[in-house]
């Protein structure tokens, strides 16, 4: 009944959907998105160089990681009518030249926070009641850099049951590499450091850690349900061929991965291949080179046909859970488990993942069935789109990391997203340089 409740918000006409709410808010300089009726959308912040993940501590309070103004703290408010706004906005720890390009997070009783920057994971002590940090920085990981100029975002996730545990993905260099080296060097995987034995300057990404997955491409985010599994979004590779054909306009599939439990306990274990370079997933089967297994969506095929097959794409890796729409570029995906769900309770165990373009530019909603999605994995349909770019709007035209040409126009561009106790959700528009709150409700 949840799935059905809430899918029907797909059947509505767009021309119907509200837009931004009637509170007082700074003035968008682009067309306002939509929202699904019943919600309200309001933005309390501008003004970031380029905001990434967003992260809420014990007091409710945001710290944004954004790229050139480095960890930047919010406080918000809400009146009589329930309208928000940031009361607050301070740096907590300047960029100064360290680049904080993604992830930041706090530590299960919140005395500690954590960021990334394209080569570092680092911590310092912090203390909510002052709103600042203590000290500075600490090393923990260190050699993640690329020469990959876009290949700069390293998640990081600390798993529930497991506080002292940090899980860092390192990207790769890009789609040529080969399945030896990728490996050999610590890319394209998600690997486990124990915070408990940081040794001094901090561990080395490629030497150090245990894997926890490898084979994902660009695995931008993950995050862990309430059941303790983890599920991350993959942004499929951009140009590829296949026995000598471009087919990289329709294929591969952006992914949602189950990636699952962590395990320390069970002693060495072989990490879960999610296949790349070599595997990818289908989304039109119609545009695949010589599909003589005729490959459908949730399905996976290869790139390296002269030592890698189809056949062995199927029996050797871990398929997408849910595929997306190709170039659709995932980068954010976090549960919906407040203590009060504002949003609604058909909303509850739910995932809600940013789509930041160049056909994306959205926030979609995908329900779930209490451990897993609801739709079966050889659907388009898993997801139904929540926030989203007004129609008119040519998303080819948005601006973005790849197209900053003079005729660039400005999209909501959603990145990093997180939920207060009482439901309402905060997310990132990095290539505006905001801060939104969605709420329940018309205002």
């Amino acid at each position: 009944m949840r799935l059905l409740k809430f899918a029907l918000g797909a059947l509505l006409p767009s021309y119907g959907f509200s837009q931004l709410s009637s509170c007082p808010q700074p003035e968008l300089r682009y067309t306002p998105p939509r929202i699904l009726p019943g919600f309200s959308l309001t933005k309390i912040a501008d003004g970031f160089a380029h905001p990434r993940q967003i992260a809420i501590d014990r007091r409710g309070q945001l710290v944004v990681a954004s790229l050139g103004d480095g960890l930047v703290g919010l406080k918000t408010a809400y009146d009589a009518n329930g309208c928000p706004s940031a009361t607050t906005k301070r740096v907590i720890v300047p960029d100064d030249g360290m680049n904080f390009t993604h992830s930041v997070l706090f530590s299960r009783d919140y005395k500690r926070l954590y960021a990334s920057t394209p080569d570092l994971a680092l911590s310092w002590e912090y203390d909510s009641r002052l709103f600042k940090v203590k000290g500075t920085g600490k090393v923990l990981i260190k050699g993640m850099a690329l020469k990959n100029p876009l290949a700069i975002t390293r998640a990081m996730a600390i798993p529930k049951r497991y506080p002292n545990l940090l899980l860092v993905f390192r990207s790769s260099e890009g789609d040529n590499d080969t399945a030896a080296s990728a490996i050999s060097t610590g890319r394209s995987m998600i690997k486990i450091f124990d915070l408990r034995k940081v040794p001094e300057g901090g561990y080395d990404y490629v030497r150090d850690g245990v894997v926890f997955a490898h084979g994902v491409r660009d695995s931008v985010d993950f995050t862990e349900d309430r059941y303790r599994n983890f599920w991350g979004v993959d942004n499929g590779a951009d140009v590829i061929t296949r026995y000598g054909e471009s087919i990289g306009m329709d294929n591969p599939a952006d992914e949602v991965n189950f990636l699952g439990e962590v395990c320390p306990d069970e002693g060495a274990m072989t990490p879960p291949n999610y296949g790349f370079p070599a595997c990818h997933g289908v989304w039109n089967s119609s545009a695949l080179a010589n599909n003589t297994l005729n490959l459908q969506v949730g399905q996976t095929f290869t790139i390296y046909p002269q030592i890698f097959t189809d056949q062995q794409c199927q029996t050797e890796t871990v398929p997408p859970r849910l595929s997306i729409f190709p170039h659709s570029a995932p980068l954010g995906i976090r549960f919906y488990n407040p203590h009060h769900p504002d949003l609604g309770d058909e909303l509850v165990d739910s995932a809600f993942i940013t789509y930041h373009g160049p056909t994306g530019h959205k926030i979609v909603n995908v329900p779930f069935n209490r451990r897993t999605v609801a739709a079966p994995p050889t659907t388009k349909q898993g997801t139904t789109d929540f926030i989203w770019t007004d129609p008119s709007i040519n998303l080819a035209d948005c601006k973005s990391e790849i197209n900053v040409g003079p005729t660039a126009i400005e999209c909501l561009s959603p990145v990093g997203l997180t939920f207060d106790e009482a439901g309402r959700m905060y997310f990132t528009s990095d290539q505006t340089g905001e801060v939104f709150v969605v709420t329940r409700g018309s205002k």
